[in-house]
């Protein structure tokens, strides 16, 4: 099928074309009820109807995928890929709207437009909201390159916001504070209206973020109640308002200020995305320990684990640490801790077969800046810290049951992993250093143990 601009003399469309500019949301209502009239190839009312909301509109899908399948103008295949990756995500078809956000991506890659550059932040956007850091972090600094280089400052600034969101997962305070310093003045080209507004908002989460990183609890408060101000006051501010209070949570019982903390859980506005609800239910453990008795946070705590086990490997990681180590330091008990330590330890595995597969299939790996090696570098290490720390919680967590019991094989498939010295059993009853496992696949689950050459060492 050829592709060829739109006739302006095409009834009944023709009188919906001159209400773009004044009436969009008439245009779009009146496409919408002409759907029989509109083709695949009519490529300027399509292109316009792509760069709408279309969060009310998504009868306009399969019109949309006829045309991603026609093989058109580059640019403007982009633009519809990218539309229908949004109506995927709206959906909560996750996976669909990657894959099409990479086939996006694929499409003329030598020759980016603000479509491959929007593409390229939702990809990135996607890829951190499940704590995929490695290709979050190249994709955001692959934009913000793309950017400068066609001079689109709108979406630069947004690339930045999005660099700033993979620094707070690694949490990298010095270069998180030089990455804001740079979006909050790109953010200065903007013009007024509710992108920019957004956009402020998510930068000030983003120098929340930075204090709590630092262990300042107290200054993260004083910008989250900002945050929250701001998200009232804004149409379609609800998110923002939730993700204020339960940072605030979170922050509070850094401060063992638990009552403040479980208030702020309960003022949550329905409804709550499902991010924010499963960090607001880890909370809630915390909480209800102090304030509603050890029974119901031992409930509570099953029901996140469980809820864990579902999520993405990065997740799993990021939420299993600290509640493990909630669970064995404060609630003190060993067999949920057990459970949540071995829940992160199998993601971490994970995760590293999930990094081999970035290096061999994400191209924009190819075209890093040098600056990104040094980052993930340095996140390794300092994640490496953070496992070894972890170790040590398990090692005293499980002492006494390693004692009564020998470990050194789980009962069942999963992979055995000694608390002491990290390292993993391998068939034929080897043990071998953990930098030298590589999973063949991320279906895999660990049991903490310990290893002869400890067990003799330490019992």
């Amino acid at each position: 099928m050829g592709i060829h601009p739109s006739d302006p003399t095409d009834a009944p469309l023709a009188r919906f074309d001159q209400l773009r500019t004044d009436d969009p949301s008439a245009a779009l209502a009146g496409y919408a009820a002409h759907l029989d009239a509109l083709t695949a190839d009519d490529v300027d009312r399509l292109d316009w109807i792509c760069r709408q909301d279309l969060r009310q509109r998504l009868e306009f899908e399969p019109l949309l995928q006829a045309a991603w399948r026609a093989q058109g103008e580059p640019r403007f295949r982009r633009r519809v890929g990218g539309t229908l990756a949004l109506i995927a995500q709206m959906q909560g078809r996750a996976d669909d709207a990657k894959h099409l956000l990479q086939q996006t991506l694929a499409i003329e890659r030598d020759d980016p437009d603000d479509a491959w550059l929007r593409a390229c932040l939702n990809l990135s956007l996607s890829f951190g909201q499940d704590r995929r850091v490695l290709e979050s972090l190249i994709l955001a600094r692959r934009a913000i390159d793309v950017a400068e280089r066609i001079g689109d400052r709108h979406w630069g600034a947004f690339a930045w916001k999005r660099y700033c969101g993979t620094l707070v997962l690694i949490e990298d305070a010095e270069r998180l504070e030089q990455a804001l310093a740079h979006a909050e003045r790109a953010a200065e080209v903007l013009a007024d209206g509710p992108a920019a507004e957004a956009l402020g908002v998510e930068l000030l989460f983003a120098r929340a973020e930075l204090a709590r990183i630092r262990g300042d609890s107290e200054v993260a408060l004083e910008l989250l109640a900002l945050c929250e101000a701001r998200g009232e006051a804004m149409p379609s501010g609800r998110y923002y308002v939730n993700a204020a209070r339960v940072q605030r949570a979170f922050n509070l019982l850094r401060l063992r200020r638990h009552a403040e903390a479980e208030a702020s859980l309960a003022s949550l506005e329905d409804p709550v995305s499902p991010d924010l609800a499963r960090h607001a239910a880890l909370d809630r453990v915390r909480c209800r320990l102090v304030t509603g008795g050890r029974d119901a946070a031992l409930a509570l705590a099953e029901d996140a684990i469980r809820g864990l086990e579902a999520e993405p490997a990065g997740v799993r990681y990021h939420d299993a640490v600290p509640l493990g180590r909630y669970l064995a330091e404060e609630v003190r008990d060993p067999f949920l801790a057990r459970r949540a330590f071995e829940l992160a330890s199998t993601s971490l595995l994970t995760l590293v077969t999930e990094v081999e597969l970035c290096i061999r299939e994400l191209p924009e790996i190819q075209e890093a800046t040098p600056d990104v090696p040094e980052i993930l570098a340095d996140y390794r290490t300092r994640l490496s810290k953070r496992h070894g720390a972890l170790m040590s919680t398990v090692a005293k967590s499980l002492t006494e049951q390693l004692v009564r019991h020998d470990p050194e094989r789980p009962d069942d498939d999963r992979i055995a992993m000694c608390a002491w010295c990290h390292d993993v059993q391998v068939p034929g009853r080897r043990w071998l250093p953990i930098s030298h496992f590589v999973p063949a696949s991320p279906d895999l689950q660990v049991s903490h143990g310990i290893c002869t050459r400890c067990a003799h060492e330490y019992f």
